[in-house]
């Protein structure tokens, strides 16, 4: 597969993944402020369920590399989509924790 074409794709879904944090951290926002987030929070969690799977067929190839090697292989394109999943499971698992803690606040009023 030609260079431009892996890159395009990690890039591609790079932009996707941003999109939806994007929408997520502005649905926390609405949230917060009592307004209508779901409008926000539903396209937003559809986005990265997309993303994120489109990462782990990126990063397929590359464990299964490392799995049949039984060594770690340098690849920057699988490197970088970890990083990239990790970090979006991060921020996910974080607004996560803020949407469960204003719940139980509210529910304690």
């Amino acid at each position: 597969m030609p260079a431009w074409k892996v890159f395009w794709t990690v890039f591609g879904s790079s932009n996707q993944l941003l999109a939806s944090l994007v929408l997520f951290g502005i649905s926390l926002w609405l949230f917060r402020n009592r307004m209508r987030f779901r409008v926000a929070l539903i396209p937003s969690l559809f986005m990265s369920c997309v993303t994120i799977l489109s990462f782990f067929y990126i990063l397929k190839p590359w464990m299964a590399r490392m799995i049949s090697q039984r060594a770690f292989v340098f690849d920057a394109i699988g490197i970088t989509s970890l990083v990239l999943v990790l970090l979006a499971f991060l921020m996910l698992f974080e607004g996560g924790r803020i949407f469960l803690k204003a719940g139980r606040e509210t529910k304690s009023e």
